[in-house]
């Protein structure tokens, strides 16, 4: 019956051609038709493909098993649960028997990759809670922490499913292909193809469970020049702007562009210069208290930003329940600068650098090449740090180079960076500042500026474990005082997002709480 089907599908596939080259679709109708018609048939065809696997015809006949008639004794497999890890959209041998093995169902697959000590997770949060997982049922996880963990469903779900089948043998999960080239997942897209600098290509995934995406295919293209990406945009050649958005020198511009919407919203990101706490040179509050002070933020957001993006202190948005509007206003002092670093005794050498025990106080600074407005911004700080006696080299790299293992193991000297630090509406950041989240140290984790605090990782630790909100916004208040007083970064200002979509394309709906606005993008597709 399943290979009938098929067949059946199959043509309904060939008619929906026909009608496209008669005229009776538009091109748009035709790729959603058949994008909904393809994952039916990928349905079928993968029920038939375990079928014919598992059943064999014999001399004359076709013999049908009974549900507890076992398939496969290695794994103890049966009729039964083959089918009903068939009906959850299994479509390979393999898949049936990862779904049906003891313990290892698909959301407990990602968990045992995750705490895997093999594996660099980027983060482990809310997973090394974890006391055990039951799997009762197909449809059915129960986990179990080892005490309270408030923000346990935000923290999972950052998570994403993986491949038990897949990952579960590799000798090395990191250089897997898995992540490395052939990434396999459950949304409504699935990869496609790669070229490395240039572009990465997705498609519609036949197999997804929900409704299936209006849109074929979807490019991300790599342009980390954003005068060019503008100018693209401009020409019709870029239909979203995506993460990268539109540059605030070009934002009056492109607000009157013809047959294009521009979107500016705010964000929970920040942009800070991130110094590493692990060089010598910054382990020495009055050294960061230095570089704070000698920071003219205004001038940046005014003559950089056009004045769109608003000044901040902490980690935390303006519009987060746990918010601290009490954090003392940055203070735009050079002179100030100059007295902490003379009263800590760091003078002024023959060159007007100032060292101390033999330490220059001379740093490099890094962001992604081509980020023209980023490299504004550095100039600004070179001036404002020499002024005082500071050193700032510029030393950017392709973003393929920066935000690899030169960000993650903490190989820089300082950053500019932009960072969420917390993840949607939860105040936690615990893999972002903890300690114990050092990657450089312990293989895993976000922690990456390499800041050490025993009252920063107490705090954060009671954040987790308190139930009580009222409790919590206490907690989470105090923290941002003491993150602040230590000036664990250099908050600059919460991100402006302004990005331009191409008109015609519907359901684009920007999310404050999301690094990307393509987390709809499924939904995404071109009016008719």
């Amino acid at each position: 019956m399943r290979r009938v089907e098929c067949v059946v599908v199959g043509g309904g596939l060939a008619g929906l051609a026909v009608a496209g080259r008669l005229g009776r679709l538009t091109g748009r109708d035709y790729s959603r038709e058949a994008v909904r018609a393809r994952g039916r048939l990928l349905h079928r065809d993968g029920f038939r493909r375990v079928m014919d696997e598992m059943f064999r015809f014999g001399p004359g006949v076709y013999d049908l098993a009974d549900e507890q008639t076992t398939l496969c004794r290695c794994e103890e497999v049966t009729v039964g649960e083959a089918l009903a890890a068939i009906r959850e959209g299994a479509a390979h041998v393999n898949e049936v028997k990862a779904w049906t093995r003891v313990g290892m169902g698909r959301c407990q697959g990602t968990h045992e990759l995750i705490t895997n000590p093999k594996f660099g997770a980027y983060s482990k949060v809310g997973h090394d809670q974890v006391a055990g997982i039951e799997t009762p049922d197909d449809s059915t996880v129960r986990v179990r922490l080892k005490e309270p963990f408030a923000p346990f469903m935000t923290a999972w779900g950052d998570t994403y499913i993986v491949p038990a089948h897949i990952l579960e043998g590799a000798a090395d999960p990191n250089t897997h292909e898995f992540n490395t080239k052939s990434p396999v997942g459950t949304g409504p897209f699935r990869f496609g193809s790669r070229v490395a600098g240039d572009h990465l290509v997705l498609l519609a995934n036949a197999g997804y469970h929900g409704a299936a995406p209006a849109l074929d295919r979807v490019i991300f293209k790599y342009i980390p020049d954003l005068t060019v990406l503008y100018t693209q945009f401009k020409a019709g050649a870029v239909d979203v702007t995506g993460l990268q958005g539109i540059s605030a020198e070009f934002y009056a511009e492109a607000k009157s562009l013809p047959g294009v919407t521009v979107h500016l919203h705010y964000t929970p990101a920040v942009e800070y210069v991130y110094v590493n706490h692990g060089n010598p040179k910054f382990k020495e509050l009055a050294v960061r208290q230095a570089l704070y002070h000698a920071m003219d933020k205004r001038a940046i957001i005014d003559q950089v930003y056009y004045g769109l993006p608003k000044a901040v202190e902490g980690y935390l948005p303006a519009t987060s329940w746990a918010y601290n509007a009490e954090l003392p206003r940055h203070d735009y002092n050079p002179d100030r600068a100059k007295a902490i670093l003379d009263e800590a005794g760091w003078k002024p050498g023959p060159d007007g650098i100032r060292a101390k025990g033999g330490l220059r106080l001379s740093f490099s600074n890094a962001t992604t090449a081509g980020n023209k407005l980023r490299e504004q911004t550095q100039a600004l700080l070179q001036q404002n740090w020499r002024a005082i006696g500071v050193d700032m080299q510029i030393n950017n790299m392709p973003a393929a180079v920066i935000w690899g293992e030169f960000y993650v193991k903490s190989k820089f000297e300082t950053l500019l960076v932009g960072i969420q630090a917390s993840v949607g509406d939860d105040p936690d950041c615990l893999n972002r500042i903890h300690s114990k989240y050092i990657a450089a140290k312990t293989g895993s984790g976000r922690n990456v500026s390499q800041y050490e605090n025993p009252q920063v990782d107490r705090l954060l630790e009671d954040g987790v474990r308190e139930i009580d909100r009222a409790k919590r916004r206490a907690i989470y208040q105090k923290l941002q005082e003491v993150i602040r007083a230590d000036l664990a970064y250099l908050p600059i200002f919460s991100y402006v997002r302004i990005e331009g979509v191409k008109q015609g394309i519907v359901n684009y709906r920007p999310n404050p709480y999301t690094q990307v606005n393509n987390w709809n993008m499924h939904e995404w597709g071109w009016r008719a």
